[in-house]
């Protein structure tokens, strides 16, 4: 059973953002997704224009240093950083592989089971994004999110109640939604 559960932003002009949710999702998730839009409207993932971005058109390679390096150092099994070719404005969701036990904010796809951490990759995004950031890279989650460290105390991630694309809808028995 599908039920719609999306949420949507606007950057008019760098001076008005606008975040509509869905009525029906205000549930538990809608925590995680205003977090998650918020995201979008401060410059992540690839959001144009940008300081840092990439045309999709020709590569979901995310080459911006600072993100590149930092996806780099998790030592995950692929070397370069993607961006979700069917949107390109999410982190791509083999990027983050769901055998760690974690997830990533910026990802398209929410798992009911797997936290969504705001990454060091997620921070260096963000400060690539524009000129004007200062971020600070000891705020970030720990990934694998472990729950443990001075950020994840500071700032626990968020564990969605349901399974949902966030930009196509949430179904009720767990089964990721085909692009």
């Amino acid at each position: 059973m599908l039920t719609l559960c999306f949420s949507l932003f606007s950057l008019l002009d760098h001076k008005l953002v606008l975040i509509n949710l869905i009525s029906n999702c205000l549930t538990a998730n809608a925590e995680i997704i205003i977090l998650h839009e918020m995201g979008h409207v401060l410059g992540l993932v690839n959001v144009f224009p940008s300081a840092c971005s990439v045309d999709c058109s020709t590569s979901n390679v995310y080459t911006c240093p600072k993100a590149a390096a930092e996806y780099s150092a998790l030592g995950l099994s692929s070397s370069d950083l993607l961006v979700d070719s069917a949107s390109c404005w999410h982190w791509d969701e083999g990027a983050f592989p769901q055998s760690t036990g974690s997830s990533e904010l910026m990802t398209p796809f929410f798992e009911s089971y797997l936290a969504q951490p705001i990454t060091r990759v997620s921070i260096a995004a963000l400060e690539e994004a524009t000129t004007d950031y200062v971020v600070d890279y000891s705020t970030a989650n720990s990934f694998p999110y472990t729950g443990s460290t001075a950020a994840d105390k500071a700032f626990k991630a968020l564990v969605p109640d349901s399974t949902f694309r966030i930009d196509l809808g949430m179904i009720d028995d767990f089964e990721p939604i085909a692009a």
